[in-house]
């Protein structure tokens, strides 16, 4: 009996104290906010007095064709300097794309002695102007092998450009010769790539899957040059303006297959 009064005791007492509840503690303090993530950017969103400079999904062409439309051919062309065969193949091909069955394909082949460049033409020809903004956006896919460029010419200069380099890194560049890594892209898979040039303040921006990764680049304004760094005289210029894919610019340039998908490029007005 007195072993089960005792259980009973000891049963009741821990029932007590698990019921017992101290005074509330004192709030600790906020911590601070977090930083501010990356401004997001839909440049699928054309504005009303937007000028549509391209608009290529490569739907419209048969497998196995370099597309053409009004505004010209997505050509191979080379500088001034060439002494090699064109060793550049591009063509529309559905063995990969973004939405669609098709996209377009380019693949380099071996090493030319001149910087060489797809070019695709634009439907409407930039306003020979100081003033609006030029949208572009892209989606390329790429494996590891070679490096791959992609520009935008306005009026015969070089305004901006990225390469997409054998490690992974983007380069944006500031100079004919200078860059730098913004950031790092995946393998073999679609990614989205955008410029928005500014020709009030002569500056770009960079956006990598529509998060902003660099800003305020300063457009070089660089006229076309040969592999040495001679400028090619404007007589014998091939990128006029255009959005161009660099295929052999200097031996880093080589091999390695990119493909180009859902390219929008467009003009707005104003300040």
């Amino acid at each position: 009996m007195k072993k089960v009064l005792t259980v009973i005791l000891v049963v009741v007492m821990a029932l007590s104290m698990m019921s017992c509840k101290g005074p509330q503690g004192v709030p600790g303090t906020t911590g601070p906010i977090g930083p501010t993530g990356p401004q997001g950017q839909d440049f699928n969103t054309v504005p009303a007095n937007a000028t549509i400079l391209m608009s290529e999904n490569f739907e419209s062409y048969a497998v196995g064709v370099t597309p053409t439309n009004s505004a010209g051919t997505w050509q191979r062309v080379s500088g001034a300097m060439t002494s090699y065969p064109m060793s550049v193949y591009n063509v529309v091909t559905n063995t990969a794309f973004v939405s669609y069955p098709k996209c377009f394909m380019v693949d380099g082949k071996i090493v030319d002695a001149d910087r060489e460049i797809v070019k695709g033409p634009f439907v409407d020809t930039i306003p020979n102007t100081l003033s609006g903004k030029i949208y572009a956006h892209f989606y390329v896919r790429k494996d590891g092998t070679g490096t791959k460029g992609f520009t935008i010419y306005i009026n015969q200069l070089e305004k901006a450009r990225i390469d997409l380099n054998t490690t992974g890194a983007i380069n944006v560049y500031t100079a004919k010769a200078s860059f730098f890594s913004a950031g790092q892209y995946a393998f073999n898979i679609f990614e989205k790539y955008s410029f928005v040039i500014n020709l009030n303040t002569n500056t770009y921006d960079v956006y990598f899957n529509d998060l902003l990764i660099t800003q305020n680049i300063t457009c070089y304004n660089s006229v076309e040059c040969s592999l040495a760094g001679t400028p090619v005289s404007p007589i014998n210029t091939v990128y006029p303006t255009c959005f161009g894919v660099f295929t052999n610019m200097n031996i880093e340039y080589t091999f390695g297959t990119v493909y180009l998908d859902n390219i929008l490029i467009y003009y707005v007005p104003g300040a």
